[in-house]
C-alpha cells in the first residue's frame, strides 16, 4: 500500500512530537516525584485546626517528659545527690563530649526527627534541659567539645560503615589544658557526666572501639567505657565534690566502673529521649520511689530462679515453686507471676 505524500508528511511530524512528549512525561515524572509531597500539600491543602494540633502536640511532649521521669532508672545515689538543688546547685560542670551530640533515638525506623522538619535544631538534650529548670552550665566545656568534634547528628545505621555509626569521640583529659580545667573547678564544685551509645539497623555494636582522631582501640567493644572515658571520669571524680554520671543510651552498656572508679556518687540511666523528653530527666526534676530500683530486680530474679517464692517475699516462708512444675501453657504465665511479686514486693505497687 502506498502512502500519500501527506500521511508521509504528517507522520514525520507526528512521530517526533510524539517522541518529544513521551520523554518529557518520564522525565517530569521523575523529577516532580522529589516533589510529591509540596505539589500535593498545593494542589490538595490538609485541613488542620490548628488550637487542636498545638494542644495534642502539648500533650504529647508532656507525656514524652512522664515517659521519661518514669523510665529512667537510678542505679547509684550516694548521699541522696540527686535530685539537684538548682537553689544550691544553680551551676554546673558537664563533661563529655555526647553532651553535644544527645542521643535522641534509634536509626531507621526509629530515627528521630524534628516536628515539621528533618533536622534537629530544636530538639532537648541534657543542656536545654537544664537551663529550661534554671541550672546554668559551664559554656567553655561545651565550646572545647564541640570545637574538638562537630556533633554527627542521629544518624542512620542503614549503608553507613559501623566505624563511622558507632564512631566514639571523646577527647583525652590532656586536650583539655590546665586553664579550661582549672576553670572548671572555679565555676562549680559540682559535675555531670555524659556518655552515650547508639543502637539501629542493620548494624550491631562493634567489638572494638573506633575513636575519633585516636585510632582503634581493639582491647574494648562499644559497650564498655573507653579509656578516654575512663580517664575523664577518674580526674571528674577525684576533683569535684558531686559527680552525676548520666547514661544516655539505647543500647545496654557496662556499668562496673561505678564501682571500680572512686568519686562517682550518683548515676541515672535513661534511654532515648526524643525531641523534647529531656525536659523530664530526673536529676533537673525529681527522683521518684520506682526510680530508685537500683540491681535489686535483677538480683532477686537471679535467687527465684533457685530458691523460689521466698526470695521475692523476704522473710516470709512459703513453699518454692520449681522449673519443672511450671505452667503447661508456657512460661509465658510463669514470668507473668515473677512480674507482678516483683511489683508488689519489690516496687511496693
Amino acid at each position: 500500500m502506498k502512502l500519500s505524500k501527506s500521511r508521509i508528511v504528517a507522520w514525520c511530524v507526528c512521530f517526533p512530537v510524539i517522541a518529544i512528549i513521551a520523554v518529557a512525561l518520564i522525565v517530569g515524572n521523575c523529577v516532580l516525584y522529589s516533589y510529591e509531597d509540596t505539589i500535593t500539600s498545593y494542589l490538595c491543602p490538609p485541613i488542620v485546626d490548628e488550637q487542636a494540633a498545638a494542644a495534642a502536640r502539648a500533650s504529647g511532649q508532656e507525656l514524652s517528659n512522664q515517659i521519661v521521669r518514669e523510665a529512667s532508672v537510678l542505679v547509684k545515689n550516694d548521699n541522696k545527690t540527686l535530685p539537684l538543688d538548682k537553689d544550691a546547685d544553680g551551676k554546673v560542670n558537664v563533661f563529655g563530649w555526647s553532651q553535644t551530640d544527645w542521643v535522641f533515638g534509634g536509626s531507621g525506623s526509629g530515627r528521630v526527627f524534628e516536628e515539621g522538619r528533618d533536622n534537629l535544631s530544636n530538639t532537648a538534650g541534657i543542656l536545654e534541659a537544664l537551663t529550661e529548670y534554671g541550672i546554668e552550665y559551664n559554656t567553655d566545656l561545651t565550646a572545647f567539645y564541640k570545637k574538638y568534634r562537630a556533633r554527627m547528628g542521629d544518624g542512620n545505621s542503614i549503608g553507613v560503615y559501623q566505624r563511622d555509626f558507632y564512631k566514639l569521640c571523646e577527647p583525652p583529659i590532656s586536650a583539655y589544658g590546665d586553664a579550661l580545667l582549672n576553670g572548671a573547678k572555679s565555676y562549680s564544685d559540682t559535675a555531670l557526666v555524659v556518655i552515650s551509645r547508639r543502637a539501629g539497623e542493620t548494624e550491631d555494636p562493634t567489638r572494638v572501639q573506633y575513636k575519633e582522631k585516636i585510632g582503634t582501640d581493639n582491647a574494648r567493644t562499644y559497650l564498655e567505657i573507653s579509656a578516654e572515658e575512663e580517664e575523664m571520669l577518674r580526674y571528674v571524680g577525684a576533683n569535684f565534690e558531686k559527680t552525676v554520671v548520666i547514661v544516655n543510651s539505647t543500647n545496654v552498656i557496662e556499668l562496673g566502673f561505678l564501682e571500680s572508679i572512686a568519686g562517682l556518687d550518683a548515676c541515672l540511666v535513661v534511654g532515648a529521649t526524643g525531641t523534647n523528653g529531656a525536659h523530664g530527666i530526673p536529676p533537673v526534676r525529681q527522683v521518684r520511689r520506682y526510680v530508685r530500683l537500683r540491681f535489686r530486680v535483677e538480683r532477686k530474679l537471679q535467687i527465684y530462679g533457685r530458691r523460689g517464692r521466698r526470695a521475692l517475699h523476704g522473710h516470709k516462708r512459703r513453699k518454692a515453686v520449681p522449673r519443672r512444675r511450671q505452667p503447661k501453657r508456657g512460661r509465658a504465665v510463669y514470668y507473668s507471676h515473677i512480674h507482678r511479686l516483683c511489683r508488689r514486693h519489690i516496687l511496693g505497687l
